[in-house]
């Protein structure tokens, strides 16, 4: 893991580093991340935005066809318990995550995280790695109202003409 915004994770799959004017991409599915119409704060994890990784897709690296089939490899995993259904999708300003602060220290990084499988793959983390989980959850709060604004893909990629 790295945490430094202006180095690509794999510089030969990657189209660049992540830049503030992207927008990133998250499917949503029912009912991992919304039950009963509301988005439940296991929507992030605390382990994914300090050790792993909150996957999104930047948008202008991948197409509407990309983004279903992806939605549709992420339904084909077994689940235990339930099976699960996309809700739709939420779209964020790269420059709105990085903006939170404290104390003038910038609270989430946005990496480059392309892979084999998915050239448009970036990550969220907070930038402080090694906080305590009530501070990380604190932190993870104040992701969750860019959560409500669910779309479909159509939506999503509508004005792209």
């Amino acid at each position: 893991m790295h945490l430094d915004e202006s180095v690509s994770a794999e510089p030969n799959l990657s189209p660049g580093i992540v830049e503030d004017n992207e927008v990133v991409l998250r499917e949503l599915f029912n009912p991992h991340h919304i039950k009963d119409g509301k988005i439940q704060k296991r929507a992030i994890t605390i382990n994914d935005l300090q050790k792993e990784g909150f996957s999104v897709h930047r948008k202008k690296y991948i197409s509407p066809d990309g983004l279903r089939i992806s939605i549709e490899q992420r339904l084909a995993i077994p689940r235990k318990n339930s099976t699960w259904n996309c809700e739709g999708v939420v779209e964020i300003l790269v420059s709105d995550i990085r903006n939170f602060k404290e104390e003038e220290q910038q609270l989430f990084v946005v990496i480059d995280t392309a892979n084999v499988e998915n050239p448009s793959h970036a990550s969220i983390y907070i930038a402080d790695p090694t906080i305590k989980e009530s501070q990380a959850r604190r932190l993870r709060d104040k992701l969750i109202p860019y959560f409500h604004n669910i779309k479909t893909i159509d939506d999503i990629f509508d004005n792209l003409a």
